[in-house]
């Protein structure tokens, strides 16, 4: 009802963030009829008669599609979600890729391989600039997920260019390789793409991750370390180095200040909930644990 007052004459271009959070709180009531209502609310007002929407309101109005889409995948309606990809390539044109993505990369949740691979090999051949680069990513994970990792980094070597850009290309190739049982050659990618960008958390972290995977325990602590001192608030490195020394069953106080600290700073965080509860389960704190 806070959500509902605020919004009251208010411009839904500029008020976005009530709109989401106000369909998002319906959403975790399993209210979605009410959810796909706010939404719709908030679409229709960007639509022009025709059905299309102006420039400088597109990325709102794929937004909000992307959203009534994942409302419909919750509440069950999967011809709902196709549906809303149709609706989307209507409104933003046929040179817009995002239908294609979300679609592909729906494919790949739901386990269809073999599907996600086609029509991501289908939308490569009309896409265009970095959307077509987003395809054969796409490819790649659908491949590695249903087993061919030889064949998906073929792929994603393929998109190296000896460019900036190349940095992007070995971080996904290192986490191809790593699903695929190649620790080795997923650290090697990764220290190809931080020596563009040696600051990079996100790179860091994923180094942490391969080297904790290859047994370097001291080594990943280190690297999570270093992406402390870099950004101290890092919630992914406060819960992982957490989970790390959890899993190994040490320093298991200092885990707990670590994983609490990224739960502070995002406490709606699944996987830092999940950690928080192994950890304590792990303590023999059993009631913290069920919560």
């Amino acid at each position: 009802k806070t959500l509902e007052a605020a919004l009251v004459g208010q411009d839904v271009s500029e008020s976005l963030e009530l709109v989401f959070a106000l369909a998002e709180t319906f959403e975790e009531l399993e209210q979605y009829d009410k959810a796909l209502e706010t939404y719709e609310e908030a679409f229709v007002v960007l639509v022009n008669p025709d059905g299309t929407v102006a420039a400088n309101d597109r990325n709102n109005a794929s937004v909000i599609l992307r959203r009534i889409a994942t409302a419909h995948r919750f509440a069950g309606r999967p011809e709902k979600v196709t549906e809303t990809y149709d609706r989307m390539r209507k409104v933003l044109g046929p040179d817009d890729s995002m239908p294609d993505i979300l679609q592909v990369q729906e494919a790949i949740e739901l386990t269809r391989y073999d599907d996600a691979v086609a029509r991501a090999r289908k939308a490569a051949l009309t896409a265009k600039g970095d959307d077509k680069r987003t395809f054969a990513f796409l490819e790649a994970q659908a491949l590695s997920k249903k087993g061919d990792a030889a064949e998906a980094v073929k792929i994603i070597q393929g998109q190296l260019t000896g460019s900036h850009e190349d940095s992007d290309v070995y971080a996904f190739l290192s986490v191809i390789q790593l699903d695929g049982g190649d620790a080795p050659g997923a650290e090697k990618s990764i220290r190809r793409a931080l020596q563009a960008e040696p600051n990079d958390t996100g790179l860091l972290i994923t180094l942490s991750s391969i080297q904790d995977r290859a047994g370097q325990y001291g080594e990943s602590e280190k690297t999570l370390r270093q992406v402390l001192e870099l950004d101290p608030d890092n919630a992914t490195a406060l819960n992982n180095l957490g989970y790390f020394l959890t899993e190994r069953k040490e320093r298991l106080d200092e885990a707990l200040g670590l994983i609490q600290r990224a739960v502070n700073i995002d406490p709606t965080n699944g996987s830092f909930l999940d950690s928080l509860g192994w950890l304590y389960f792990q303590m023999g704190k059993l009631p913290e644990a069920k919560k």
